[in-house]
Parts: structure tokens; C-alpha cells; sequence
């Protein structure tokens, strides 16, 4: 079984990992589960100190795209 970094066992034969393409869901595609929407709203609720209200914002609109 080949080992990886740090001696963890990552299982399979050694080899060169299986390279096969994937589709990536574009930002209209994908759906967040809906306890992560929850998760999401509920703190957006909690009071944030003035002087970090716009950086907050900024980090929940980046979670958003």
C-alpha cells in the first residue's frame, strides 16, 4: 500500500492515482444543503462590533458566491 505524506497509508497499489475529468458545478448550479443555509442565516443575526461590520459582510458574501 503506498504511503503519503507524513507516513499516512493512503491504500491502493503505489501507482499513479486515477485521473478521470469531473464536472464542477457552476454557481447557478450548486445548492447549498439546507442546514448550511440555516447555519448561514442564523449567524448573520448575531450583532457585530461597528468597527467589523464590513469586513463580516464581506466574509458572508463570499460564502454566498
Amino acid at each position: 500500500m503506498g504511503m503519503g505524506i507524513g507516513g499516512m497509508d493512503l491504500g491502493g497499489s503505489g501507482g499513479n492515482p486515477s485521473i478521470r475529468k469531473v464536472e464542477i458545478p457552476g454557481p447557478d448550479e450548486y445548492e447549498p444543503p439546507e442546514a448550511f443555509r440555516k447555519a448561514l442565516l442564523e449567524g448573520m443575526k448575531d450583532p457585530v462590533p461597528e468597527v467589523y461590520r464590513q469586513q463580516v459582510r464581506r466574509y458572508y458574501e463570499e460564502l454566498v458566491k
